[in-house]
């Protein structure tokens, strides 16, 4: 068993080859994370929710579409044994930026959306009182 949690392991510039299962893993992930985008732009393409919630599907569509062609590339790096893109720790660093991207996009749902929703309503229930053109 590798010692993981030594600074040496996750640092080395010329690591040992991905192990199969982990490699299978890395793959696994990657493609399940390509999936995920074209479902979310699949869902975001419907025109039966809201725009805000069509936003939202794309921003996910958006980061899927970025986030796994980068891993598919750096499992190829890792396989190859490329010197510097090759090294273990652009594994985590990829996992960070996936964490950082989606707390983004959470904020955008969670926060962002009932806001414009909110407004929208309002600007809707006050524009019924106002004088329209004929």
């Amino acid at each position: 068993m590798p010692p993981v949690f030594s600074f040496e392991y996750w640092f080395d510039l010329t690591p040992e080859p991905l192990a199969k299962p982990a490699l299978i893993f890395l793959l696994a992930l990657y493609g399940a994370t390509l999936a995920v985008g074209v479902a979310a732009r699949v869902l975001a393409a419907k025109k039966s929710g809201s725009m805000y919630w069509a936003k939202g599907g794309a921003k996910v569509a958006r980061m899927c579409f970025w986030m796994a062609p980068i891993g598919f590339l750096l499992v190829w790096f890792a396989y190859e044994q490329v010197q510097f893109f090759g090294s273990r720790f652009w594994f985590p660093a990829w996992a960070l930026a996936l964490l950082v991207w989606l707390g983004f996009i959470i904020k955008y749902v969670m926060v962002i959306v009932p806001e414009r929703a909110a407004d929208f309503a309002e600007k809707a229930r006050i524009e019924k009182y106002l004088p329209k053109r004929k």
